[in-house]
């Protein structure tokens, strides 16, 4: 069991990682001139802050793009994006654009989302980018934005008008991941299992952030059956949401999980039973590098933060503090009815 002042500090940090507060901020507008001009790089073609044409305000950049390959790059972002972050651009063209034209977001060359882009009209054009929706290339951690750039590869010349680029991050949708009926649980049956990743289904309310998760087969590591699940981590406090639960846990004592961490050091993973993003019992599993480790929580002995009930639980969820670079396979996720000893490796197993 983790001593009181790192749980303490853990449960502040998982507030703020599930809170459902939704804000938008600036990344370029283009009104102060000066500043706004430098932050821009352009590779083929020219770039500079006009007063002619403005969605909003009285500045905008303009953009003259070359045939076959020319690039612009903002510089100088804050770079927590968000993965639930959308990204707003509006683009002023001379005609209509259906393809040709890219957004690219990420950490560099090798780690990038990306989304073509269409100018459905003459004029101005808004674009809305979902980062959740990118075609991604490596691994993406949108807490660390370093890379934000459009692209245009047509087969003219072509001029733009860039305004008002702002990002959005919507509201945790965690509530949402869930079943809207409820989870039943045979009375006559010892165990309810979360998953074991056969089903064809079994992930479908599976939601995680700062992370990615998907379903593997061997070679890759499986502990039983055909299919395992990999996390593989991103950003700070990544965590990963499993919604299909049933509401009342109290008649459940144990719970049973097999872990494969694939990572340069140890970890540990912490498994919350939440009622509420805040109110959750929690507990830590010690994850060693190279090896399933077959962990057995007693839910009686988690600790409690907030004030959280047994029989008003809403999601388990699967988080570690911090970042760390590392995958971690899931296998065989069960809650029992009874108490059951061994197979319990790292603190948190019995």
């Amino acid at each position: 069991m983790w001593a009181v002042a790192e749980s303490c500090v853990l449960g502040i940090a998982l507030v703020l990682l599930f809170s459902p507060a939704a804000h938008a901020r600036v990344l370029c507008d283009f009104e102060e001139e000066g500043p706004a001009a430098k932050r821009w790089v352009c590779c083929g073609g020219t770039f500079g802050v006009q007063g002619s044409i403005a969605h909003e305000g009285k500045k905008a950049g303009l953009w003259a793009a070359v045939k076959g390959f020319s690039h612009l790059h903002l510089r100088d972002l804050d770079p927590a994006f968000n993965s639930r972050a959308e990204i707003t651009i509006w683009i002023w063209a001379e005609k209509p654009l259906k393809s040709g034209l890219y957004l690219a977001v990420g950490q560099n060359h090798s780690n990038f989302g990306v989304v073509p882009i269409a100018l459905e009209a003459a004029g101005w054009n808004r674009t809305n980018a979902a980062l959740s929706k990118m075609a991604v290339k490596g691994t993406v951690d949108w807490d660390l934005v370093a890379l934000f750039s459009l692209v245009y590869t047509g087969a003219d010349d072509a001029t733009f008008v860039i305004d008002d680029i702002g990002l959005t991050v919507k509201e945790a949708p965690t509530r949402g991941r869930n079943p809207t009926d409820a989870v039943e649980v045979d009375p006559k049956a010892d165990r309810f299992l979360l998953s074991d990743f056969e089903r064809d289904d079994d992930d479908r309310y599976v939601y995680f952030e700062r992370s990615s998760a998907r379903k593997t087969q061997a070679p890759l590591p499986v502990k039983s059956g055909k299919n395992s699940l990999c996390w593989e981590l991103a950003g700070d406090r990544p965590f990963v949401h499993f919604g299909a639960v049933p509401r009342d846990f109290t008649p459940f004592k144990t719970f049973k999980g097999a872990f494969f961490l694939d990572a340069a050091e140890a970890l540990s993973i912490h498994v919350l039973i939440c009622t509420t993003d805040a109110d959750n019992f929690q507990d830590e599993i010690r994850l060693e590098p190279g090896k399933w480790t077959e962990a057995s929580v007693a839910i009686g002995d988690m600790l409690s933060m907030g004030r959280p009930s047994l029989s008003r639980i809403t999601s388990v969820v699967f988080t570690i503090p911090g970042r760390k670079a590392a995958k971690v396979y899931f296998d065989d996720l069960v809650f029992l009815k009874g108490e059951e000893s061994g197979g319990g490796e790292g603190k948190g197993g019995k």
